[in-house]
């Protein structure tokens, strides 16, 4: 396996894997490891939520997007008498 050296973690940062390493009974090595896999993992998940998206920006017309920005105002009404007693 590779080794890295990570320069310039913040003191927080290193106090909250030490924290999480000690609660879960592992390496602070271990620790890191997982803490960077999961940090991956979530950034590759919203780099593809965005690429998936990137096929609409753009692609609607004027009127297209006016007729849309129109049904969300009317879906973000409040209908006072669902909220009566």
């Amino acid at each position: 396996m590779a080794q890295l050296t990570v320069r310039g973690v913040p003191e927080g940062l290193k106090d909250g894997l030490e924290r999480e390493a000690k609660d879960e009974g592992l390496s602070l090595n271990r620790m890191a490891v997982e803490a960077l896999r999961l940090g991956l993992t979530r950034a590759q998940e919203v780099r593809a939520q965005r690429k998936a998206l990137e096929q609409f920006v753009g692609t609607w017309t004027q009127e297209e997007a006016d007729a849309v920005r129109a049904r969300l105002a009317e879906q973000r009404q409040i209908d006072e008498e669902l909220w009566r007693d």
